[in-house]
């Protein structure tokens, strides 16, 4: 009978640790799950800024204002998506980018025509290292508001961050936006540089001719309209 008990106790340890070995799998299997849904805010949640004590005390200061008066809103159930977009760009400036971008997140679930929100919450993907993740948010800024700044601001991202395929993107990109937003000079300038580049020079004086067209009195067109008749 006593070597049964001295069996039955010999066991415990083993039971322990294979509870153990479990805990630990699972825990990993949702770490991996979180990971992969969200990888890059398991990166760096803040960023270095250059603000001087002055200008972050004014910031962090704000924050607890903004979230005072959220609380206080919220209980009396008023509208309070301004708020949140004025902490969030709070929390932009101070490099805390986790928070910054859950902010812009409930701005743009309760007004998804708020083309800053959507493309600030691109710049901040880009801070966190998403690069091609970026490019959603952009394009959800034109889908859900189309603006020349939108446009612009995708724009700008392929000319910075997408060198391999902006020859594809740029060109309808700018016409789209010609169609949709309506003729501009700055849109025709950058349609003329964009064939400036690709060495279209009887595309670029056209769409040089349209933007000066739009703004006659506008030296800096007119100057880039004869370097383009001079190719």
């Amino acid at each position: 009978m006593g070597t049964m008990k001295s069996s039955k106790f010999s066991l415990l340890p083993i039971l322990v640790g294979v509870l153990l070995v479990i805990g630990i799998v699972v825990y990993f299997a949702v770490a991996d799950e979180q990971t992969y849904r969200d990888p890059y805010f398991g990166l760096t949640t803040e960023v270095p800024t250059n603000l001087d004590a002055e200008r972050q005390a004014k910031y962090e200061a704000e924050v607890i204002d903004l979230t005072m008066q959220i609380e206080t809103r919220e209980a009396a159930g008023e509208y309070v998506l301004d708020v949140y977009f004025n902490r969030a760009a709070d929390y932009q400036r101070l490099g805390k980018l986790r928070l910054a971008f859950e902010d812009f997140e409930k701005v743009v679930a309760g007004d998804s025509t708020n083309e800053t929100a959507w493309n600030n919450m691109g710049d901040i993907r880009i801070d966190m290292g998403d690069i091609d993740g970026a490019e959603q948010y952009y394009k959800n800024s034109i889908r859900e508001y189309p603006t020349e700044m939108s446009y612009t601001k995708l724009y700008k991202y392929y000319l910075e961050y997408r060198m391999d395929d902006r020859q594809n993107a740029l060109e309808p990109l700018l016409l789209e936006a010609i169609k949709t937003v309506g003729p501009t000079p700055l849109l025709y300038v950058k349609l003329g540089r964009f064939y400036i580049e690709a060495g279209d020079r009887d595309k670029a004086v056209a769409a040089y001719r349209q933007a000066a067209v739009l703004d006659p009195d506008n030296e800096a067109i007119k100057e880039e309209l004869r370097e383009a008749l001079a190719m």
